[in-house]
């Protein structure tokens, strides 16, 4: 139990004033940088990161393309074959926000500041960190881009600078319509769904990026990894065959179609089909050879067991979870 121990009041105004005096010393000498709280997770769900990016500002003939994870990344390529991956990101390293790292360039503005960090290691290739007051955090990189040359590693700095300059107005955001799985939090979902207890009576539920990902594992074991571990995200399917697929077993999931597939080592994995998007349309209506796609919502479910489950029960022991989606 916590306790507390009154000073006596004359004494009380000498400490606290000690204790601001040693805080505002210590704030001053300490090499780490203090990062603005980031963003709520709704800002990073809704942000079109590819109309943040200002085309005009990079001096170059430059390709846009969205990648299909969620949260949407943006790939930035130029003609000449530079190319940058623009990703917001929930977490900045510590390499990032101390000061006294090798390789780092700050590039501050009155509202943010770019950490361009040089390849150290050369494995982690350059990278910066675009971080606003406003608590956006954007990261670019590319994992292939080469630590040897400088041209690469410029057009990566490049592209931050370009989107500090951004980051200060209203940002683009995609509009999801209402119900849609990527206006959802997760976890929230996932705990009002009760699906913990198919992981066990203790468990630990760990939110993902934007809450557009939830991971559920048991606590119970002392040693060792956990007895089950359910993982849950929003993603979304570009082929029309996605569904149909004869090497997975087709089922049923809450009145939707959803494909069962059982991997080596116990997991069980689950794909469910919560249906077309406007936005996903616009967005991945056709692929880079004008072929006509299916984007769709869809639900996708990891659940690692070391134990005598039966993937089969998957199906119908989510159903709850997937009732309360849509």
């Amino acid at each position: 139990m916590r306790t507390q121990r009154q000073l006596p009041r004359g004494r009380t105004a000498v400490a606290l004033l000690t204790a601001i005096s040693l805080a505002l010393t210590l704030a001053a000498c300490s090499p780490d940088r203090t990062l603005p709280a980031p963003a709520d997770p709704q800002v990073y769900a809704t942000l079109d990161v590819c109309s943040l990016v200002q085309i005009d500002d990079l001096d170059a003939e430059v390709r846009l393309t969205r990648s299909r994870a969620v949260p949407s990344p943006c790939r930035v390529e130029t003609a000449s074959g530079l190319s940058a991956t623009v990703s917001t990101v929930s977490e900045v390293p510590e390499g990032a926000t101390r000061r006294d790292s090798d390789g780092l360039t700050e590039e501050e503005a009155d509202h943010g500041v770019a950490l361009h960090l040089d390849a150290a290691p050369p494995a982690e290739g350059c990278r910066s960190y675009v971080i606003g007051d406003n608590g956006l955090r954007l990261k670019v990189d590319w994992a292939l881009a080469d630590p040897e040359d400088p041209a690469s590693c410029e057009f990566i700095r490049t592209v931050a600078s370009t989107l500090l300059g951004q980051i200060d107005g209203p940002l683009p955001t995609l509009d999801w319509p209402a119900g849609s799985l990527y206006r959802q939090d997760l976890c929230a979902v996932v705990d009002q769904s009760g699906l913990a207890d198919l992981v066990g009576p203790q468990v630990e539920v760990t939110p993902g990026h934007a809450d557009l990902r939830c991971t559920i594992s048991s606590t119970d074991m002392a040693e060792g990894p956990p007895k089950r571990r359910l993982k849950v995200q929003a993603t979304l399917t570009q082929s029309p065959h996605a569904f149909t697929s004869r090497t997975d077993e087709q089922v049923e999931v809450a009145g939707r179609r959803a494909v069962l597939r059982e991997s080596a080592g116990k997991r069980c994995e689950l794909l469910i089909d919560l249906g077309p998007n406007p936005v996903l349309s616009r967005l991945y209506g056709r692929d880079q050879a004008g072929h006509e796609q299916d984007p769709r919502e869809a639900l996708e479910m990891e659940f690692d067991v070391k134990d005598s489950y039966n993937c089969a029960d998957l199906p119908h022991d989510v159903t709850g979870l997937v009732e309360l989606l849509r």
